[in-house]
């Protein structure tokens, strides 16, 4: 028998579903009793793959090797971990499959520079063997019903087209091929992130809780205000738009003398401040502003994505964000909800509405009742009974993490103080507005210019022309000249070794090094930046182009494998949210080696657990504590981070 510690097995499953996957994520679409297995791919280290179906026996190699621990690998391996433990368990009950054994190449790809899809993965590679794309339609087509019994039973294709039944399993073996010829094209994941893989996987398999009470409550109100707002629509525009026809209203508007660019949120606000508008379109636009706050479409993810128990599981995408690592939001977007309004009484709040509170009622008490369901997506999240949340942030982070790596003294001292740095940032071009301080803190990091800087402050409420602008930004490069000096610095070393082919030493540039890959395989022609952490960022084919800077990576519009440009800035920003990250991925490993089993969430720079109530508060000063004593990022000396945080029974801060 193959000892498994010599021998890995790479899977990959083809199911069939009422369910939708994209929109109910891996756990509630695998544990689903319409949900089946009709495929298993596999193939063990070189071996040619073949194909597993049920009514066959399983093969008893497998099942060995799954038993005792053996490495099994797929492209998205937390799906395959469900559907063998949630829905294979129900024909095989044992072995289980445990994420300790589970190896994700789409996991490690992303860390080596590559897309998140197996198609262009392989393509970025340039692979022999690509993916099926004929088959993939067929796939796509044989996963659904092909029609209902009279009685409502669904029918697949596979039940009664063995031609294209067996077309699909050569489908699968394909991507089994092509899954490991990815793979042997790639390191693994480095130990470290390895490590943080499993924390991920932990936090994901945990889950959120949410309560469906007051979802289905806040769902019946956002349907009746908004066709309420839409008959309010229409009675002032004559019948011509509603709040969710923009092109319609566009056109009124038109008509009545008033020309729009846009209606969104940034262009809102300057429509509604000119005093000439017409009485009717003062109102068709403020019932415009309160209908763009609908959430209808997250109250309904908050139900699709909910598994058996009620919670919600896959939520946090690792390596989800492009180049530098962070995690990304998936099917319920949790890194998308509205922050809840400091002193806004939330309790208060949801009681409203579970009592039935009508409309106008909750209209007078907190300030629009779209207003009033948008800022309580988030308590709809609920801990356990007998449990809270600890909730964690990292504050200013990204601020601290800039200074640091230019080694702003200045800047890092106001944080060291613990003095506000929104306020410092204003003070170095003669202002004391705070919000100003803020937006250029958050802004002018990364050699943002005075154009997108107007629109920027636009966004956070604050009005400039361009000259004003102009003057900021050069006033706050003037002021920040380490951190203006390190854009330049970083594109001068990034071209440097482009040109130089530099593969043998680190061109280093303070805590930051740039040197192109060793590896004269896929990984040549690559530029790496070494982080502090030690985590390098890939960039893929960097070359100079027509004195840029160029690289292949995803298009974030397109969602295509193209050809990118950098520069200076945009490399010191890709280093800042990537050190950002390590500090929270840092943070989240010593959360579960001294926590095990509560972390349920990581968005943005927040960790969130779930504690029996009686220990939150305590849990919250030691991890506050670890975040200040930088004990769990020894890398980081001399970075003045800090943290707030609070604990609550729903996700949302205590007023």
């Amino acid at each position: 028998m193959d000892d498994p510690r010599d021998t890995r097995v790479h899977i990959d499953f083809e199911t069939v579903s009422t369910q939708d996957l994209r929109r109910r994520g891996a756990h509630a679409y695998a544990e689903h009793p319409d949900t089946r297995v009709i495929i298993l791919g596999y193939a063990f280290d070189g071996e040619a793959p073949c194909t597993w179906v049920p009514g066959q026996p399983f093969p008893t190699r497998l099942a060995r090797h799954v038993f005792a621990g053996g490495e099994v690998h797929a492209w998205n391996a937390p799906f395959e971990l469900s559907v063998w433990n949630l829905t294979l368990a129900r024909l095989l009950p044992e072995p289980r499959l445990r994420p300790e054994q589970t190896h994700c190449t789409m996991a490690a790809a992303a860390y080596w520079g590559l897309p998140l899809s197996l198609e262009q993965a392989a393509n970025a590679l340039k692979l022999p063997h690509g993916k099926d794309k004929l088959g993939h339609a067929l796939m796509l087509r044989m996963t659904k019903p092909r029609r209902f019994t009279d009685d409502g039973k669904p029918v697949y294709w596979h039940d009664e087209d063995l031609t294209r039944y067996r077309l699909l399993q050569d489908y699968c073996r394909q991507d089994v091929l092509v899954e490991r010829e990815v793979s042997r094209n790639i390191p693994p994941l480095p130990a470290r992130e390895r490590d943080i893989w499993l924390v991920d996987r932990r936090m994901n398999a945990k889950g959120i809780k949410v309560d469906h009470t007051l979802v289905d409550a806040l769902d019946k109100l956002t349907r009746a205000e908004t066709a309420r707002l839409d008959a309010d629509m229409r009675s002032i525009t004559g019948g011509a738009a509603n709040t969710r026809t923009v092109a319609a209203l566009t056109n009124w508007l038109q008509a009545k003398g008033v020309i729009a660019a846009s209606l969104d949120k940034a262009h809102m606000g300057a429509l509604l401040d000119d005093p000439r508008l017409p009485g009717d379109v003062t109102q068709a636009l403020l019932i415009r502003q309160e209908a763009a706050k609908t959430s209808t479409a997250k109250l309904k993810a908050l139900k699709t994505a909910s598994s058996r128990d009620g919670r919600v599981r896959g939520s946090m995408q690792y390596y989800g964000a492009n180049r530098t690592g962070r995690w990304a939001g998936r099917l319920t977007q949790i890194q998308n909800f509205p922050r809840t309004p400091k002193g806004f009484p939330v309790k208060h709040a949801i009681e409203s509405v579970l009592l039935g509170d009508d409309p106008e009622t909750l209209n007078l008490q907190f300030g629009g009742v779209l207003r009033l369901i948008s800022v309580l997506l988030r308590p709809c999240f609920v801990a356990d009974t007998g449990n809270s949340f600890v909730s964690v942030d990292l504050a200013q982070i990204e601020a601290r993490v800039v200074a640091w790596l230019a080694e702003q003294d200045d800047m890092l001292e106001v944080f060291a103080r613990g003095e506000d740095p929104y306020l410092y940032a204003a003070s170095q071009i003669g202002s004391r507005d705070r919000q100003l301080g803020k937006v250029m803190t958050l802004a002018l990091g990364f050699g943002m210019g005075p154009d997108k800087f107007v629109a920027t402050a636009q966004n956070y409420g604050i009005a400039l022309d361009p000259v004003d602008a102009k003057s900021i930004v050069y006033a706050w490069r003037d002021a920040n000249r380490r951190i203006v000096a390190l854009w330049y610095d970083c594109e001068r070393a990034a071209r440097s070794v482009i040109e130089e082919h530099e593969m043998t030493r680190w061109r280093e540039i303070g805590r930051l090094g740039f040197r192109m890959a060793r590896n004269t395989g896929p990984m040549r022609d690559a530029l790496l930046m070494r982080l502090p952490s030690g985590r390098v960022l890939v960039y893929r084919d960097a070359q100079i182009v027509d004195n840029s800077i160029t690289y292949s990576g995803i298009n974030q519009y397109t969602r295509n494998w193209e050809e990118l440009r950098t520069y200076g800035g945009k490399l010191v920003e890709n280093a800042v949210q990537a050190t950002a990250r390590d500090l929270m991925a840092d943070l989240l490993v010593g959360i579960d080696r001294r926590w095990p089993g509560t972390l349920i969430a990581s968005i943005h720079d927040e960790a969130v657990m779930e504690v029996p109530a009686v220990a939150g508060d305590q849990v919250l000063s030691e991890v506050l504590e670890l975040v200040r004593s930088g004990a769990g990022s020894p890398w980081a000396g001399g970075l003045p981070v800090d943290g707030d945080g609070y604990t609550a029974r729903r996700y949302a801060k205590p007023a």
